[in-house]
Parts: C-alpha cells; sequence; structure tokens
C-alpha cells in the first residue's frame, strides 16, 4: 500500500538530489515515512554542528549541497528514542526498545530499497556499512546519504 508524502514531507524532498528523491518515493510506496530534513542552510548546519548533532560545519555536510546529498527521514509516526534514556535501559522499558527497533527496521527497508534500485548510500546507523552497529561512535538513524563512489 502506498503512502504518501505530506505537504512538509514533499517540500522537503523537493530539496534533495532526484537519485535520492527517487529512493524516497519508492520506499514511501511500502513503509509510511516522513522526510525530516533535505537541504541545511548555513544557520541550521552550524547550529547542529555546535549541539553535537552533526559532526562537521556549514558547507561541509552532504545536507549544504544543492540539491542536498542527504536525506533525514524516518517512520511516520516519528517517536524519537531519547539516547540518555537508553544508556540506563532496563528490561522494563519496551516501548523505548520498540521505538529503536522500529528505526532499525526502517533503517533496513532503506537500505533494501536502495540496494534494489541500484543507489549506493550510507547510513548513520552504520557508516561504514558492515551491518554492525555496535560499532558505531555516533548514532544518526535518520540520515541517508549518496555514497561517493
Amino acid at each position: 500500500m502506498p503512502y504518501p508524502f505530506s505537504k512538509d514531507s514533499k517540500a522537503k524532498l523537493d530539496t534533495a538530489h532526484p537519485v535520492l528523491q527517487q529512493l524516497f518515493r519508492h520506499v514511501s510506496e511500502i513503509y509510511n515515512c516522513k522526510i525530516i530534513e533535505g537541504h541545511r542552510g548555513e544557520e541550521a548546519q552550524n547550529r547542529y554542528f555546535e549541539q553535537g548533532v552533526s559532526k562537521v560545519k556549514f558547507p561541509d555536510g552532504k545536507h549544504n549541497k544543492e540539491p542536498s546529498e542527504a536525506i533525514d527521514s524516518g517512520p511516520y509516526p516519528i517517536k524519537w528514542v531519547d539516547d540518555a534514556f537508553l544508556d540506563q535501559l532496563t528490561a522494563g522499558e519496551r516501548e523505548q526498545v520498540q521505538r529503536l527497533c522500529r528505526w532499525y527496521h526502517y533503517c533496513g527497508v532503506v537500505k533494501g530499497v536502495a540496494s534494489e534500485l541500484g543507489i549506493s548510500i550510507r547510513q548513520g546507523c552504520d557508516w561504514n556499512g558492515n551491518d554492525v552497529f555496535t560499532d558505531q561512535k555516533f548514532h544518526d538513524l535518520p540520515h541517508t546519504e549518496l555514497k561517493e563512489e
């Protein structure tokens, strides 16, 4: 069942590279998702860098290119995982675990659709692409970027 993008998601998707637009239009045919951000300007990029949400300052991020070579997206409705909470996770905190699993599931769908379309991507859930999630030092589950060949 296709899941049409909201007006807001469409507008953000339109700021992205045509290959990313193709990828996420295909993803939305099988998974209800939201485009959180495509292109990111100087003020937002540097604010995210200062907050530790990004590792690079403007203009060095793939979100800073025009069209953007990165998209932040997630399963709709967006339910964020509290990282501080996860550091203290116990067996009783199942809702947070379910939210985290949902994000990784979504990342797998995006990776699978990209592979099917022959699109080479890198994701913030697995920066080095080795399918091991425990070796990440910086977690950015919404992030998908075009991989440089």
